[in-house]
């Protein structure tokens, strides 16, 4: 398989990668000035990383499912699989391609879910703590802590109607603490990430306004929380494709 080391690459590099970058530069106060380019950067980075590691799962599982490769790429196509819709129906398909070899449903149980985001929280703080990019946004940090404290194993992956699963859960009560759910939150990882990649921001204002800034809404304005989703949705989508490749392997 041409593209199984990628595919099976944790997103998580890149923030390693990028916190190297900046050992270089030390932490005083005159390194703030680039701090939005580099967070920005490496939010793009991830974005484009993610929507490639999917379009790959897609043409991998292609290979083998020749009704799926009609289906995929002739009937309903694909587009950038950047927003939470595609994302999704990429998950839908790792789960129908293994029950087509399987016979049964390849669902993550609570305590798998659970590990998901114990394991990408303490990941993050392992990378991220006492570095230049914690240090120039401690306080988007915090807040980070504050919502994804709240998310839980039931909150991913949930089963829906004939067969069908959704990466996250959509509730009016969103996740807990007084925040909103997860694919709200995504959605706002998902018009940043347009934001960026179209460079909209150029020609709007540097700095928020102060309504903006006290917009209950605005909390979700944060690059580590953005961090953190995309390698949420990283690590369900490698841990599907694990459970894929293996049921494969005993065709």
């Amino acid at each position: 398989m041409k593209h199984t080391d990628f595919i099976l690459s944790p997103i998580t590099g890149l923030i390693k990668e990028t916190v190297s970058a900046c050992m270089g530069i030390g932490d005083g106060m005159e390194t703030s000035t680039i701090a939005e380019h580099i967070l920005q950067s490496l939010f793009l980075q991830m974005t484009g990383f993610q929507e490639q590691k999917m379009k790959c799962i897609c043409w991998e599982m292609a290979t083998y499912d020749y009704e799926y490769r009609y289906k995929r790429f002739k009937q309903n196509v694909l587009g950038e699989c950047s927003n939470y819709k595609e994302k999704n129906q990429v998950i839908n398909d790792i789960v129908n391609c293994t029950q087509s070899i399987s016979g049964t449903l390849p669902l993550l149980d609570r305590s798998t879910k659970n590990a998901i985001i114990t394991s990408v929280v303490s990941e993050i703080d392992n990378i991220i703590l006492n570095t230049n990019l914690y240090k120039w946004e401690s306080r988007q940090y915090k807040d980070y802590k504050d919502v994804i404290k709240n998310i839980k194993g039931s909150q991913l992956l949930v089963q829906g109607k004939n067969n069908s699963v959704s990466l996250f859960q959509e509730h009016k009560d969103g996740i807990g603490g007084g925040y909103k759910d997860l694919v709200f939150i995504y959605d706002k990882v998902y018009r940043h990430r347009n934001r960026c990649a179209h460079n909209t921001l150029s020609y709007q204002e540097n700095l928020p306004t102060l309504n903006k800034l006290m917009d209950n809404d605005y909390v979700y304005e944060n690059y580590f929380l953005r961090y953190a989703m995309l390698t949420l949705i990283d690590s369900v989508t490698v841990t599907l494709y694990k459970n894929y490749l293996m049921v494969l392997n005993t065709i």
